[in-house]
């Protein structure tokens, strides 16, 4: 499962260990294959390098035939939240459907 993409590498859950030392091809539903290296891998997750940058808007909108779950933004960005005349620092961390 797909967690987390950029143009230059992604994360996956994983429910099995990976095979070392082998090249990796990610075979998306659309047909479209990509070259990958695997540069970490603990607890059921790992991460990997596009062996090419990829076209991440291509990426994104790939279609198949199984649902896809909705795109998570990953953010950091500082706030403030106040309640009640009560005010506090706070930080959105990722925003989801």
């Amino acid at each position: 499962m797909i967690r987390d993409v950029s143009s230059t590498g992604l994360s996956t859950r994983n429910f099995h260990a990976l095979p070392n030392g082998r090249p990796v091809k990610l075979a998306l539903q659309s047909g479209d294959y990509h070259e990958i290296e695997k540069v970490w891998e603990r607890e059921g997750a790992a991460g990997f390098r596009f062996a090419e940058e990829i076209d991440i808007v291509r990426f994104m909108s790939e279609q198949g035939n199984h649902p896809k779950r909705p795109v998570r933004l990953n953010l950091q960005i500082p706030v403030v939240a106040a309640y009640c005349g009560e005010a506090s620092e706070a930080k959105i961390l990722d925003i989801s459907q």
